[in-house]
């Protein structure tokens, strides 16, 4: 009996220092979730860039030249043209040593060092700010599905892998990233540029037949076929017919944003082609968490919070509207908000002007950049 309990005992202690490890991993795996669960965002304040919580109150004081969006739990910023990145206490957990930087993405972030432009050489870093893969690329991507497109030298792009190794061989004049186990490649045969699609072997996967791709996203690509945009899927058949002058991947909700030949104004489609009337804001737009920063007014910031469908507004500062409406911005396009936040125009502008007495002035296609009038349903009353 007393053996066992020796035994026993001495069995324990060589397993405390484990269960203790164990504990500490367990309670950092903990504050990292909580962490994450922590909304923050980029706001500027009297020319410097600081974060604001959810609530509208300063979370990290202005105090940086730029400021991006947490990614990974880690931000972005800039101090006297060095770049670094802030936790979400505000503290600088990599320190200001690059010259030109991005987000992280799939545990690696994207930097660049070499001094002026011309001699800038593309690595990635760790999220302890270490050189994981040596700098040492003309052009480099984000991580996206484990490989990243890279370009060697002033031509040919291929990808690498995690390990910086090559894994598909650089052949390509233009790479693009990796959505739903394909990428949009360009190759120059001679005559002219095609586009296509490869796998992850770097084999053809859609033939080389068009004019201009873009990444898949919810099954479905935008291509080019002349003039006009359409949509295959992913055996590379066309299930949406060319007929658009420009084309967005569809969203999560299963939702695009087109532009029709035959109106001035973006129009929003279903997965079979037909023009959805009342769509909500987020089956159009994908963000990437469950709010997304927009712009109001004159350079002011607001988030869009998909669980209220409507803009919240940040109390510390003040919104332009005018005649009971705001214009908003997300993703390059404008739009309509009431003053409860409810997006009242959808953002399909590439410019818009304030209200003034039920109208509004508004620029349509980027490729007439026609000046139309509005009223505050959105139709159009008049051209100007």
């Amino acid at each position: 009996m007393k053996l066992f309990i020796v035994s026993f005992l001495y069995l324990a202690a060589l397993a405390f220092p484990y269960i203790k490890q164990e504990d500490k991993r367990e309670e950092k795996s903990q504050q990292e979730t909580m962490e994450q669960a922590i909304k923050l965002f980029p706001v500027e304040l009297n020319g410097k860039w600081g974060y604001i919580d959810e609530n509208g109150n300063v979370a990290i004081k202005p105090q940086f030249d730029k400021a991006e969006d947490f990614s990974e739990g880690l931000a972005l910023i800039k101090i006297n043209n060095k770049f670094g990145y802030v936790d979400k206490t505000g503290k600088i957990v990599i320190a200001l040593q690059v010259e030109e930087a991005y987000s992280f993405s799939e545990g690696l972030a994207r930097v660049a060092t070499g001094g002026l432009p011309k001699n800038l050489k593309y690595g990635y870093i760790n999220k302890k700010g270490e050189t994981f893969i040596e700098p040492k690329f003309f052009l480099a991507s984000d991580f996206s599905e484990e490989l990243a497109s890279v370009m060697f030298g002033h031509w040919g792009s291929g990808y690498i892998d995690k390990t910086g190794n090559i894994a598909i061989k650089p052949r390509f004049n233009y790479a693009g990233d990796f959505s739903e186990g394909l990428a949009p490649v360009v190759i120059f045969d001679g005559k002219s540029e095609k586009c296509g699609y490869i796998n992850k072997t770097g084999n053809i996967a859609i033939a080389l037949q068009f004019d201009f791709v873009k990444v898949f996203s919810n099954g479905l690509a935008p291509v080019k076929l002349g003039t006009k945009f359409g949509y295959i899927n992913m055996a590379g058949t066309i299930v949406i017919k060319p007929q658009f002058y420009w084309a967005e991947k569809f969203s999560k909700g299963g939702l695009a944003r087109v532009w029709v030949a035959d109106t001035l104004l973006q129009q929003i489609i279903d997965k079979s082609g037909k023009i959805v009337h009342n769509p909500k804001l987020e089956d159009v737009y994908d963000f990437p968490q469950e709010v997304a920063m927009v712009t109001i007014g004159n350079n002011k910031k607001g988030y869009f919070d998909k669980s209220k469908g409507s803009i919240v507004f940040f109390k510390s500062l003040e919104y332009n509207f005018s005649e009971g409406l705001a214009k908003i911005i997300i993703d390059g396009a404008y739009g309509y908000v009431d003053t409860a936040g409810k997006i009242v125009i959808l953002p399909q502008f590439i410019y818009a002007e304030n209200f003034s007495k039920g109208q509004a002035s508004v620029f349509t296609l980027p490729w007439d950049r026609k000046l139309v009038i509005i009223d505050k349903t959105g139709k159009i009353v008049s051209n100007r």
